[in-house]
């Protein structure tokens, strides 16, 4: 029955948690023309379902460019909250820039 009882939870907990992403964009990130490519990622960890966080995840984020963080619950994430019951939660964060040249065509070659 104990068994029975671990396993409801955990199935409970996988099923409660979400694949969530939060977006903030620095001035002019949307208005800017380019492909979009990764700067940086770092993990930020929680203890208690979020209320208390460990540390601060370090990103770089260009000083002379419009940037954007990414945050979210990836899979990895959310089984280690899963399995930690949510005493311990990760998210990660990433940076994302858009380069400003304009894609090279190949079709000449």
């Amino acid at each position: 029955m104990k068994k029975l009882q671990v396993i409801l939870l955990l199935v409970a907990a996988v099923l409660m948690s979400s694949c969530m992403t939060t977006r903030t964009y620095s001035k002019g990130y949307k208005e800017t023309v380019g492909q979009e490519y990764k700067l940086d990622n770092a993990k930020q960890c929680y203890l208690f379902w979020g209320l208390l966080p460990i540390g601060k995840a370090k990103v770089q984020v260009p000083e002379n460019q419009p940037y954007q963080v990414r945050t979210s619950m990836r899979f990895i994430d959310g089984l280690v909250t899963a399995i930690t019951g949510g005493l311990f939660d990760m998210q990660t964060v990433t940076v994302f820039g858009k380069s400003s040249a304009a894609p090279t065509s190949d079709s000449g070659k």
